[in-house]
């Protein structure tokens, strides 16, 4: 049920306790004294279970918005060309005068080596 359904619910559960509890007053009535108060509670509750959705749901929605911009940025990031002096992604740790070093150039050629 939604949020609204469940407040709704909770209303006319409510005042259907306070209508016992009048009737119960009108007629000194004790047990349906204590329904009304029952009625009510429960009434009272369904509706803070029906806000509370509410709440749950707006916040799911902020959380999705909130995601959506992310992605947007980050797939915003990745597509755009980057400007002079930046470095995108395919050219991270290179600057223009630099070397670039490869693993294999890293190899330990010791053993060619002579001492002179």
């Amino acid at each position: 049920m939604s949020g609204m359904g469940d407040k709704m619910r909770g209303t006319a559960e409510e005042l259907a306790g306070k209508a016992k509890s009048a009737v119960a007053d009108a007629t000194d009535n004790e047990r349906l004294q204590g329904e009304g108060m029952v009625d009510q509670a429960q009434g009272k509750s369904q509706q803070a279970k029906g806000g509370l959705k509410d709440k749950l749901d707006d916040l799911g929605d902020k959380i999705g918005d909130a995601a959506d911009t992310v992605r947007d940025k980050v797939a915003g990031a990745a597509d755009r060309t980057p400007a002079a002096g930046e470095r995108g992604a395919g050219q991270m740790g290179t600057r223009s005068g630099q070397t670039t070093v490869k693993a294999e150039d890293l190899a330990d050629d010791r053993p060619n080596r002579t001492r002179a």
